[in-house]
């Protein structure tokens, strides 16, 4: 049985600790970052997510609400970076990483309007880049519903691009191109 020695700091909870220990010395919390850093050079998102949080987690504790939000938004920019690559869906024409709610709106937007004007290769492109990003956020029945919506289309968009000679990927990146110019920055500020 060991002993309390007056002297021995108090902690309220184990994470209070844990953040002592860590924060024992800068090393510490850079280690934390320099791990996270690594996560996501690696594309494993899930653990770039994990740290971020972890280190927001640390600076809330201490008191320090800005550079807890700047590791809480980190985490959420880490978030949308594996949705597009579980979605693979190249965001890399974009000037920033576009937040997933807000391109999936900027894409329906685009596929209406080439629904007016008859172009129903590009509304259906659009239509199967929604329905990947939200099988990669997990609303698997959203996704669903899109791909009945846009079955009967299918066989005439693959007639339309062989008459065209563009791959379905040319398409992709033609309507990707297309939404990063008319939307730009209002993809991912606010």
């Amino acid at each position: 049985m060991t002993q309390s020695n007056e002297n021995s700091p108090k902690y309220e909870n184990i994470s209070t600790k844990y953040d002592e220990y860590v924060l024992q010395d800068e090393n510490g919390l850079d280690y934390l970052k320099t791990l996270m850093n690594r996560a996501m050079v690696s594309d494993n998102y899930e653990k770039a997510v994990e740290l971020a949080e972890k280190i927001a987690g640390i600076y809330r504790r201490q008191g320090n609400a800005s550079e807890g939000g700047r590791y809480e938004h980190e985490a959420f920019l880490f978030t949308q970076r594996k949705i597009y690559r579980d979605a693979c869906i190249p965001v890399d024409m974009f000037s920033g990483i576009p937040y997933a709610e807000k391109l999936k709106d900027a894409m329906t937007e685009a596929a209406e309007l080439a629904m007016e004007q008859s172009q129903i290769d590009y509304y259906v492109c659009y239509k199967k880049m929604i329905a990947r990003i939200c099988r990669a956020q997990g609303k698997e029945r959203d996704a669903h519903l899109i791909d009945c919506s846009i079955s009967s289309l299918l066989e005439r968009v693959k007639n339309i691009l062989k008459y065209k000679e563009l791959t379905a990927a040319d398409l992709e990146k033609q309507c990707l191109n297309s939404v990063a110019v008319k939307c730009g920055a209002d993809l991912y500020t606010g």
